[in-house]
């Protein structure tokens, strides 16, 4: 009987967890091409502020002309401001409880 060869990249693919984030990330990373460094650095601004309890506005007012240059950037933005926003929430939450 002849065994299926596993492919390297699935099986280092299956370590990843799934996230909400992994496909609105993927969709925004090939709208930008290049850009995509500016908007990476937006969420590693709004992660670290989120962290550190600070208010993440500059960082949100900063990237809204590259976000509002590109049509199809805006739903995927969208939902990445979402979860961001549920992330704070639960995070809120946990320290009240």
């Amino acid at each position: 009987m002849q065994r299926r060869r596993q492919n390297r990249g699935t099986r280092e693919a299956k370590k990843l967890d799934f996230s909400n984030f992994l496909p609105l990330i993927a969709s925004i990373r090939v709208d930008l091409g290049a850009d995509w460094e500016f908007y990476r650095e937006f969420l590693e601004g709004v992660i670290d502020a989120s962290s550190r309890g600070e208010t993440a506005t500059a960082w949100y007012e900063q990237i809204e002309p590259l976000v509002r240059s590109n049509g199809g950037l805006r739903i995927a933005h969208e939902g990445v401001c979402f979860l961001i926003h549920e992330m704070e929430a639960r995070k809120l939450a946990c320290k009240l409880f």
